[in-house]
């Protein structure tokens, strides 16, 4: 949905030089607060539906790997005797393991500082094509214009946002994975000689990389699966709306209580308010209203006049 700029004025009639300049409550209407508010209800829901699709996505593309818990309990059902080993090797291999994963983690967090500077140089660089392109068509102070960045933001800033999920995903795992090696460390120490420690935390190393690398390559090959779905999901609820709004003149679901709220806070808005301040405020920001109303606009331009 396109909403047109609001305009950052108050409706007032226009008085003399010579009268008392105290307006009127009820002929003033805040039509830039009122309009962004609105805009704030309307984000919700795309906030929504876009959420929606998200865990769609991940629900109808996953893979059934097992857990950590699962594979320690393979691991430990491996083993069928206790053997007799020292307990200095047990600390080597723990200290190894903690040492390349926190190794890890400080990769990780550089790539993540790499990652988010190629993003705002690209987008640098997409920010000054945009400009060199509206400069030569004369646009450079318009509308489109402003729009135009605004949209680049966003893109930026949701690019930005997902390679941020990405790297908070993967040092989560190797926090846990750092967790898990310490706690089996530990535990082994005290339930176990210490070389069955070892033993138990060699078979589980070996289980946690093949499980790893298995549910690297799944993600890898169903990306464009879980992108598709997350997109047949918003077009398959616009198509549901589309359907529905034609056939029985109104919203349903979650569109329906996202309207409704536009439309219950444009009523307490405007409530008690001077009709040619209503009227004026119509006239002057009918497009945004129609957009953001719907369905439900002419009902309130009835309700309000």
């Amino acid at each position: 949905m396109i909403i047109g700029k609001t305009r950052d004025k108050i409706l007032l009639p226009e008085l003399p030089s010579s009268v008392d300049m105290t307006a009127d409550p009820s002929k003033v209407i805040l039509q830039n607060e009122i309009l962004s508010n609105l805009d704030s209800i309307a984000k919700k829901y795309e906030k929504g539906l876009k959420q929606r699709a998200r865990a769609y996505a991940e629900d109808a593309v996953k893979g059934v790997f097992e857990s950590d818990e699962e594979l320690m309990k393979r691991a430990e059902d491996s083993l069928g005797a206790l053997y007799d080993e020292k307990r200095q090797k047990a600390t080597d291999r723990f200290e190894k393991n903690d040492e390349e994963l926190r190794e890890k983690q400080a990769e990780l967090a550089s790539g993540r500082a790499e990652k988010m500077d190629r993003i705002a140089q690209e987008y640098d660089a997409k920010e000054s094509r945009l400009a060199e392109n509206l400069s030569r068509r004369g646009i450079t102070h318009s509308s489109i214009a402003d729009l135009s960045s605004e949209g680049l933001r966003a893109e930026m800033a949701e690019e930005e946002q997902a390679a941020s999920a990405l790297y908070d995903k993967k040092l989560g795992a190797v926090e846990e994975k750092i967790k898990l090696v310490k706690a089996t460390y530990e535990n082994a120490l005290k339930n176990y000689e210490i070389s069955y420690a070892l033993e138990l935390e060699k078979q589980l190393n070996t289980l946690i990389k093949k499980r790893d690398r298995m549910q690297s390559d799944y993600v890898k090959q169903h990306a464009d699966d879980r992108e598709k779905a997350y997109y047949d999901y918003i077009n398959d609820d616009k198509q549901r709306n589309r359907v529905y709004e034609e056939s029985e003149g109104d919203y349903f679901g979650a569109k329906k209580e996202n309207y409704q709220e536009r439309y219950d806070y444009l009523m307490d808005a405007l409530a008690g308010k001077n009709k040619n301040s209503v009227k004026n405020f119509i006239n002057q920001n009918e497009a945004d209203l129609r957009a953001y109303l719907g369905l439900y606009y002419d009902r309130f331009v009835k309700e309000v006049s």
